[in-house]
């Protein structure tokens, strides 16, 4: 057998093998101060990996019946001979580490070249997006959040929000993917569970990143990222 039979032989295994979509199941549940779930990952049927979600949450849970009070400021007094000492030695922490705080910082700004090479490369980014989500199907994803930021008028406002911008991702999105929010005005709370159940082809996602990096303006992006990294 020729090795030019044994090299298509392989890169059409290799394709067949890689067209078969790996499953991503995932479930979380968000309550008081906990967030747990669970997490599975296959392929040709078999459980590549899988474990459980137990992590703190981000909001700590609130008596419903109390409604979110505003933090009381305390006074401090402070004689004047030690309140004129804390300030000079303030100042001096200051200038002494204004050279360290704009060395640290070099490097973590974006600057003209960088935001050019984003804005060149943003309709190739945008086109792979799409490409990428095209390849992934959707079994079943859901959102559902009950969210309080303690006062009325800024929970309604950023639920507002949120759902003017859920609506347009919603429309460009797979009809399987849900989403529900409601509005809690008692105090804060941010409570809720996810649900995800998504199967994706490697070879497609792939084939779509190579695409991209064949865009000049995407070569550029990656070069001036890692020159600058």
């Amino acid at each position: 057998m020729s090795p030019s039979i044994i090299f298509l032989m392989l890169i059409t295994t290799t394709a067949f093998v890689l067209l078969v979509p790996v499953r991503l199941k995932m479930r979380l549940l968000k309550d008081a101060s906990m967030i747990r779930g669970f997490y599975r990952i296959a392929w040709f049927g078999m459980t590549l990996k899988e474990g459980e979600i137990s992590h703190p949450g981000l909001v700590e849970p609130m008596d419903e019946a109390r409604p979110a009070r505003p933090k009381e400021k305390r006074k401090i007094m402070v004689p004047i001979a030690e309140a004129g000492a804390e300030e000079n030695e303030k100042d001096q922490v200051q200038k002494g580490g204004a050279g360290d705080e704009d060395k640290s910082t070099v490097g973590m700004v974006p600057g003209p070249k960088e935001i050019d090479a984003v804005l060149d490369a943003l309709p190739v980014l945008l086109e792979t997006a799409g490409g990428i989500l095209r390849t992934i199907q959707v079994e079943e994803c859901s959102l559902s959040l009950i969210l309080g930021t303690g006062d009325a008028a800024d929970t309604a406002r950023i639920i507002g929000y949120i759902w003017s911008a859920a609506a347009v991702a919603l429309s460009i999105l797979p009809r399987k993917v849900r989403f529900d929010l409601d509005p809690y005005f008692l105090g804060e709370r941010m409570d809720g569970s996810a649900i995800v159940d998504i199967s994706v082809r490697p070879l497609l996602v792939g084939l779509a990143s190579v695409k991209a990096i064949k865009e000049k303006q995407m070569r550029d992006l990656i070069m001036t990222t890692a020159r600058d990294a």
